[in-house]
Protein backbone atom coordinates (compact mmCIF):
# COMPACT_ATOMS: atom_id res chain seq x y z
CA UNK A 1 0.00 0.00 0.00
CA UNK A 2 1.33 3.48 -0.90
CA UNK A 3 0.67 6.41 1.44
CA UNK A 4 1.00 9.81 -0.27
CA UNK A 5 2.18 12.57 2.09
CA UNK A 6 0.87 16.11 1.84
CA UNK A 7 3.17 19.13 1.95
CA UNK A 8 2.26 22.81 1.93
CA UNK A 9 3.83 25.44 -0.31
CA UNK A 10 2.56 28.98 0.19
CA UNK A 11 -0.40 27.56 2.15
CA UNK A 12 -1.50 25.49 -0.89
CA UNK A 13 -1.69 21.71 -0.32
CA UNK A 14 0.31 19.75 -2.93
CA UNK A 15 0.47 15.97 -3.31
CA UNK A 16 4.13 14.80 -3.28
CA UNK A 17 3.43 12.00 -5.80
CA UNK A 18 2.00 14.58 -8.20
CA UNK A 19 5.14 16.69 -7.88
CA UNK A 20 7.34 13.72 -8.77
CA UNK A 21 5.22 12.96 -11.85
CA UNK A 22 5.40 16.60 -12.99
CA UNK A 23 9.17 16.60 -12.52
CA UNK A 24 9.53 13.40 -14.60
CA UNK A 25 7.34 14.86 -17.34
CA UNK A 26 9.42 18.04 -17.40
CA UNK A 27 12.63 16.01 -17.68
CA UNK A 28 11.24 13.90 -20.52
CA UNK A 29 10.04 17.05 -22.28
CA UNK A 30 13.52 18.62 -22.07
CA UNK A 31 15.13 15.44 -23.48
CA UNK A 32 12.63 15.30 -26.34
CA UNK A 33 13.14 19.00 -27.06
CA UNK A 34 16.91 18.49 -27.17
CA UNK A 35 16.69 15.70 -29.75
CA UNK A 36 14.17 17.60 -31.87
CA UNK A 37 16.49 20.59 -31.82
CA UNK A 38 19.41 18.33 -32.72
CA UNK A 39 17.60 17.17 -35.84
CA UNK A 40 16.08 20.49 -36.91
CA UNK A 41 18.81 22.89 -35.85
CA UNK A 42 22.14 21.02 -35.89
CA UNK A 43 24.04 24.02 -37.14
CA UNK A 44 22.95 26.08 -34.15
CA UNK A 45 24.92 23.84 -31.78
CA UNK A 46 27.69 22.90 -34.22
CA UNK A 47 26.53 19.32 -34.61
CA UNK A 48 26.01 16.91 -37.48
CA UNK A 49 23.10 14.50 -37.90
CA UNK A 50 23.77 11.38 -39.97
CA UNK A 51 21.20 8.91 -41.30
CA UNK A 52 22.44 5.80 -43.08
CA UNK A 53 21.52 2.42 -44.53
CA UNK A 54 23.97 -0.47 -44.52
CA UNK A 55 24.59 -4.05 -45.54
CA UNK A 56 26.94 -6.43 -43.73
CA UNK A 57 28.18 -9.98 -44.01
CA UNK A 58 29.35 -11.83 -40.89
CA UNK A 59 31.06 -15.21 -40.48
CA UNK A 60 30.95 -17.38 -37.31
CA UNK A 61 33.51 -17.24 -34.51
CA UNK A 62 32.30 -20.15 -32.34
CA UNK A 63 32.30 -23.94 -32.75
CA UNK A 64 28.84 -25.14 -31.86
CA UNK A 65 27.85 -28.19 -33.89
CA UNK A 66 29.61 -31.23 -35.29
CA UNK A 67 29.27 -33.96 -37.87
CA UNK A 68 29.01 -37.46 -36.45
CA UNK A 69 29.91 -40.72 -38.19
CA UNK A 70 29.56 -44.06 -36.37
CA UNK A 71 30.59 -47.45 -37.75
CA UNK A 72 30.07 -50.76 -35.92
CA UNK A 73 31.08 -54.17 -37.25
CA UNK A 74 31.75 -57.51 -35.59
CA UNK A 75 35.42 -56.62 -35.43
CA UNK A 76 35.40 -52.85 -35.00
CA UNK A 77 33.48 -49.94 -33.49
CA UNK A 78 34.42 -46.36 -34.37
CA UNK A 79 32.96 -42.86 -34.06
CA UNK A 80 34.28 -39.95 -36.11
CA UNK A 81 33.23 -36.41 -35.18
CA UNK A 82 34.24 -33.08 -36.67
CA UNK A 83 33.63 -29.66 -35.15
CA UNK A 84 32.08 -26.92 -37.26
CA UNK A 85 31.99 -23.20 -36.66
CA UNK A 86 28.38 -22.15 -36.46
CA UNK A 87 26.67 -18.94 -35.39
CA UNK A 88 23.02 -18.09 -35.96
CA UNK A 89 23.96 -14.40 -36.17
CA UNK A 90 25.96 -14.77 -39.37
CA UNK A 91 25.15 -14.19 -43.01
CA UNK A 92 23.79 -11.05 -44.62
CA UNK A 93 22.06 -8.34 -42.59
CA UNK A 94 20.56 -4.97 -43.51
CA UNK A 95 19.94 -2.01 -41.26
CA UNK A 96 19.32 1.69 -40.71
CA UNK A 97 21.52 3.90 -38.58
CA UNK A 98 21.42 7.36 -37.04
CA UNK A 99 24.16 9.38 -35.34
CA UNK A 100 24.38 12.78 -33.72
CA UNK A 101 27.98 14.04 -33.81
CA UNK A 102 29.09 17.11 -31.89
CA UNK A 103 31.16 19.18 -34.31
CA UNK A 104 30.94 16.21 -36.67
CA UNK A 105 33.33 14.20 -34.48
CA UNK A 106 31.81 12.42 -31.48
CA UNK A 107 28.35 11.53 -30.25
CA UNK A 108 25.65 8.90 -29.72
CA UNK A 109 24.37 6.53 -32.38
CA UNK A 110 21.52 4.04 -32.63
CA UNK A 111 19.93 1.81 -35.21
CA UNK A 112 18.22 -1.44 -36.04
CA UNK A 113 19.31 -4.42 -38.17
CA UNK A 114 17.43 -7.34 -39.68
CA UNK A 115 19.50 -10.54 -39.59
CA UNK A 116 18.78 -13.70 -41.56
CA UNK A 117 21.33 -16.36 -40.74
CA UNK A 118 23.12 -18.79 -42.98
CA UNK A 119 21.69 -22.31 -43.03
CA UNK A 120 23.88 -24.90 -41.34
CA UNK A 121 23.50 -28.62 -41.92
CA UNK A 122 24.96 -31.28 -39.64
CA UNK A 123 25.18 -34.90 -40.82
CA UNK A 124 24.84 -38.09 -38.77
CA UNK A 125 25.75 -41.42 -40.36
CA UNK A 126 25.53 -44.61 -38.31
CA UNK A 127 26.11 -48.18 -39.49
CA UNK A 128 25.49 -51.16 -37.21
CA UNK A 129 26.99 -54.34 -38.65
CA UNK A 130 25.43 -54.89 -42.08
CA UNK A 131 21.80 -55.07 -41.05
CA UNK A 132 21.03 -51.54 -39.90
CA UNK A 133 22.01 -47.99 -40.82
CA UNK A 134 20.79 -44.49 -40.04
CA UNK A 135 21.41 -41.35 -42.06
CA UNK A 136 20.16 -38.08 -40.58
CA UNK A 137 20.57 -34.35 -41.21
CA UNK A 138 19.82 -31.42 -38.93
CA UNK A 139 19.48 -28.00 -40.55
CA UNK A 140 19.70 -24.85 -38.42
CA UNK A 141 18.60 -21.33 -39.36
CA UNK A 142 17.36 -18.19 -37.63
CA UNK A 143 16.02 -14.67 -38.09
CA UNK A 144 16.19 -11.76 -35.67
CA UNK A 145 15.76 -8.03 -35.32
CA UNK A 146 18.73 -6.42 -33.59
CA UNK A 147 18.76 -2.94 -32.10
CA UNK A 148 21.96 -1.17 -31.11
CA UNK A 149 22.88 1.95 -29.17
CA UNK A 150 26.40 3.25 -28.63
CA UNK A 151 28.88 6.01 -29.40
CA UNK A 152 30.63 6.97 -32.63
CA UNK A 153 33.94 8.76 -33.16
CA UNK A 154 34.71 10.16 -36.60
CA UNK A 155 38.21 11.60 -36.66
CA UNK A 156 39.00 15.07 -37.97
CA UNK A 157 42.28 13.62 -39.17
CA UNK A 158 41.98 13.20 -42.95
CA UNK A 159 43.88 10.66 -45.04
CA UNK A 160 44.59 11.39 -48.69
CA UNK A 161 42.78 14.73 -48.32
CA UNK A 162 39.32 13.15 -48.00
CA UNK A 163 39.19 9.84 -46.09
CA UNK A 164 38.20 9.96 -42.39
CA UNK A 165 38.86 7.06 -39.98
CA UNK A 166 36.01 6.22 -37.61
CA UNK A 167 35.13 3.79 -34.80
CA UNK A 168 31.90 2.97 -32.97
CA UNK A 169 30.93 0.61 -30.16
CA UNK A 170 28.02 -0.08 -27.88
CA UNK A 171 25.29 -2.44 -26.73
CA UNK A 172 23.48 -4.89 -29.01
CA UNK A 173 19.97 -6.16 -28.30
CA UNK A 174 18.30 -9.00 -30.21
CA UNK A 175 14.50 -9.05 -30.19
CA UNK A 176 11.95 -11.14 -32.07
CA UNK A 177 14.53 -13.88 -32.51
CA UNK A 178 13.32 -17.14 -34.08
CA UNK A 179 15.44 -20.25 -34.52
CA UNK A 180 14.38 -23.24 -36.61
CA UNK A 181 15.79 -26.77 -36.53
CA UNK A 182 14.69 -29.12 -39.32
CA UNK A 183 15.52 -32.79 -38.80
CA UNK A 184 15.31 -35.59 -41.40
CA UNK A 185 16.13 -39.23 -40.67
CA UNK A 186 16.16 -42.39 -42.79
CA UNK A 187 16.46 -45.60 -40.78
CA UNK A 188 17.24 -48.71 -42.85
CA UNK A 189 16.80 -52.19 -41.33
CA UNK A 190 17.47 -55.57 -42.96
CA UNK A 191 17.30 -58.15 -40.19
CA UNK A 192 16.63 -61.04 -42.61
CA UNK A 193 15.19 -63.33 -43.65
CA UNK A 194 12.25 -60.94 -44.14
CA UNK A 195 12.20 -57.88 -46.41
CA UNK A 196 14.24 -54.77 -45.65
CA UNK A 197 12.39 -51.71 -44.36
CA UNK A 198 13.11 -47.99 -44.31
CA UNK A 199 11.51 -45.66 -41.76
CA UNK A 200 11.52 -41.89 -42.44
CA UNK A 201 11.13 -39.18 -39.81
CA UNK A 202 10.64 -35.45 -40.55
CA UNK A 203 10.58 -32.90 -37.74
CA UNK A 204 10.67 -29.13 -37.33
CA UNK A 205 11.33 -27.59 -33.93
CA UNK A 206 10.82 -23.81 -33.54
CA UNK A 207 12.60 -21.87 -30.78
CA UNK A 208 11.17 -18.49 -29.72
CA UNK A 209 11.10 -15.97 -26.86
CA UNK A 210 13.87 -14.43 -24.87
CA UNK A 211 16.13 -11.47 -25.62
CA UNK A 212 19.72 -11.63 -26.83
CA UNK A 213 22.24 -9.28 -25.22
CA UNK A 214 25.73 -8.42 -26.37
CA UNK A 215 28.14 -5.80 -27.71
CA UNK A 216 29.21 -4.56 -31.12
CA UNK A 217 32.28 -2.85 -32.55
CA UNK A 218 32.83 -1.16 -35.92
CA UNK A 219 35.86 0.54 -37.37
CA UNK A 220 36.79 1.68 -40.84
CA UNK A 221 36.82 4.70 -43.13
CA UNK A 222 34.37 7.30 -44.39
CA UNK A 223 34.69 8.50 -47.99
CA UNK A 224 32.89 11.81 -48.77
CA UNK A 225 31.08 11.79 -52.11
CA UNK A 226 29.92 15.38 -51.55
CA UNK A 227 28.99 17.56 -48.57
CA UNK A 228 25.75 15.69 -47.97
CA UNK A 229 26.54 12.12 -49.01
CA UNK A 230 29.14 9.79 -47.49
CA UNK A 231 30.21 6.23 -48.19
CA UNK A 232 31.50 4.09 -45.30
CA UNK A 233 33.46 0.83 -45.43
CA UNK A 234 33.94 -0.97 -42.12
CA UNK A 235 35.06 -4.02 -40.19
CA UNK A 236 32.33 -5.45 -37.91
CA UNK A 237 32.22 -7.60 -34.80
CA UNK A 238 29.07 -8.70 -32.93
CA UNK A 239 29.43 -10.50 -29.61
CA UNK A 240 26.01 -11.94 -28.87
CA UNK A 241 24.28 -15.03 -27.48
CA UNK A 242 20.61 -15.92 -27.11
CA UNK A 243 18.77 -18.05 -24.56
CA UNK A 244 15.36 -19.05 -25.99
CA UNK A 245 12.38 -19.29 -23.66
CA UNK A 246 10.48 -22.10 -25.37
CA UNK A 247 10.47 -24.57 -28.25
CA UNK A 248 7.58 -26.29 -30.03
CA UNK A 249 7.26 -28.90 -32.75
CA UNK A 250 5.51 -27.48 -35.81
CA UNK A 251 6.01 -30.70 -37.79
CA UNK A 252 6.48 -34.30 -36.70
CA UNK A 253 5.83 -36.93 -39.37
CA UNK A 254 6.79 -40.61 -39.18
CA UNK A 255 6.42 -42.66 -42.37
CA UNK A 256 3.89 -40.18 -43.74
CA UNK A 257 1.71 -40.07 -40.62
CA UNK A 258 1.34 -36.78 -38.71
CA UNK A 259 2.20 -37.45 -35.07
CA UNK A 260 1.25 -34.05 -33.61
CA UNK A 261 -2.45 -34.88 -33.02
CA UNK A 262 -1.35 -38.01 -31.17
CA UNK A 263 1.13 -36.28 -28.87
CA UNK A 264 0.62 -34.78 -25.41
CA UNK A 265 1.50 -31.12 -24.88
CA UNK A 266 4.50 -32.24 -22.82
CA UNK A 267 5.85 -34.11 -25.87
CA UNK A 268 5.26 -31.20 -28.28
CA UNK A 269 6.45 -28.22 -26.25
CA UNK A 270 9.29 -27.41 -23.87
CA UNK A 271 10.11 -24.40 -21.70
CA UNK A 272 13.71 -23.46 -20.86
CA UNK A 273 13.96 -22.43 -17.21
CA UNK A 274 16.51 -21.71 -14.49
CA UNK A 275 15.34 -24.71 -12.44
CA UNK A 276 12.48 -27.18 -12.42
CA UNK A 277 10.91 -29.94 -10.36
CA UNK A 278 10.09 -33.18 -12.20
CA UNK A 279 7.27 -33.87 -9.76
CA UNK A 280 5.44 -30.81 -11.11
CA UNK A 281 5.55 -31.92 -14.76
CA UNK A 282 2.30 -32.98 -16.39
CA UNK A 283 1.28 -34.35 -19.83
CA UNK A 284 -1.08 -31.39 -20.35
CA UNK A 285 1.67 -28.83 -19.72
CA UNK A 286 4.89 -28.07 -21.64
CA UNK A 287 7.94 -30.04 -20.61
CA UNK A 288 10.73 -28.15 -18.84
CA UNK A 289 14.49 -28.25 -19.11
CA UNK A 290 17.40 -25.98 -18.20
CA UNK A 291 18.19 -22.84 -20.15
CA UNK A 292 21.05 -22.77 -22.62
CA UNK A 293 22.64 -20.17 -24.91
CA UNK A 294 22.83 -20.32 -28.70
CA UNK A 295 25.75 -18.50 -30.38
CA UNK A 296 24.98 -15.35 -32.34
CA UNK A 297 28.46 -13.82 -32.57
CA UNK A 298 30.03 -12.95 -35.90
CA UNK A 299 32.91 -11.13 -37.54
CA UNK A 300 33.04 -9.58 -40.99
CA UNK A 301 32.52 -6.30 -42.80
CA UNK A 302 30.10 -4.10 -44.65
CA UNK A 303 29.30 -0.80 -46.31
CA UNK A 304 27.02 2.07 -45.34
CA UNK A 305 25.60 4.97 -47.33
CA UNK A 306 25.19 8.05 -45.11
CA UNK A 307 23.13 11.20 -45.69
CA UNK A 308 24.19 14.26 -43.67
CA UNK A 309 21.11 16.24 -42.60
CA UNK A 310 22.91 19.12 -40.97
CA UNK A 311 26.25 20.52 -39.94
CA UNK A 312 27.99 19.75 -43.22
CA UNK A 313 30.65 22.17 -44.35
Amino acid sequence: MTIATMITIDDAPVNETTLRKKSSCNTMFRIALFFISAILLPGAIHAQVQIGVDANYLTPTQSFYYNDKTNMTSANYSVTRSAKKISLGTGINFGIHGAYLIKGVFGPELGVTYQESNNYVAHYDMTFFSSESVHATSELSATSLQGFVGVRYQSNYVLLKKIQPFASAGLLLGIGTRHKEVYHEEHYMNPGPGPATTSIIDQQLDYTGGTAYGIYFRTGFVFPINNRLLLQAHFSYNGLSWAPQRAKYSRYIVDGVDQLPLMDKQDKEVEFVESYDTSQLSPDKPDQTLKFNLPYSGIGGGIRVIVVLGGAD
